[in-house]
């Protein structure tokens, strides 16, 4: 095989494995990068979850993430048009896209698919993913971290009484939990 060839084949491989010219635009993470050996506790009193850039209309269909426990938990759906990192955003500037929380009860360790009823939810703007635990008693729930940082389009995100916000400080080691979004 010539020297061409070979670097042909090679720089074809590495396209297909980053994802370029699979709706490379937005972030569905694929489930070999998830990292089932770190999870992040889930707590009742906040949300907290992912951010995804979203500069195009796009209908989600679901949700998909790892759990390591069969704990209950809420997930949430919103949006920001064009958000900024550090900067806490109130309820005046956020859309609930979701409607209500939905409750998510997993059956057994592994990885669970929240799907969003009827057609979907359709977003323009940024998405934030939102989790928050469905007891304050019992077992919490515990959901896989994403490895890919800091190339991940996903960003931690919390959510409080003042509002909601991401962090994008260089240095500042951010993991976001693991979420796959599935679209029409």
């Amino acid at each position: 095989m010539s020297i061409k060839l070979f670097f042909l084949v090679l720089f074809s491989a590495m396209l297909t494995s980053c994802g370029v010219g699979r709706n490379a635009g937005i972030a569905d993470n694929d489930i070999s990068i998830c990292d089932t050996c770190s999870f992040e506790t889930i707590a009742p009193d906040t949300w907290w979850g992912v951010m995804v850039k979203n500069n195009a209309r796009e209908n989600i269909k679901s949700i998909t993430v790892y759990a390591d426990n069969t704990a209950p938990f809420y997930v949430e759906l919103k949006s920001v048009r064009n958000s900024e990192p550090n900067r806490i955003y109130r309820d005046n500037f956020v859309e609930n896209i979701s409607g209500e929380a939905t409750l998510c009860k997993p059956e057994s360790r592994g990885f669970y698919t929240v799907k969003l009823a009827g057609n979907g939810v359709s977003v323009r703007g940024d998405i934030f993913i939102m989790f928050r635990s469905a007891s304050a008693e019992g077992e919490t729930p515990r959901l896989a971290m994403c490895k890919q940082k800091p190339n991940s389009r996903f960003m931690a995100v919390s959510s409080d009484n003042k509002g909601i916000s991401y962090s994008d400080v260089e240095g500042f080691d951010i993991i976001p939990l693991f979420v796959s979004i599935g679209f029409k």
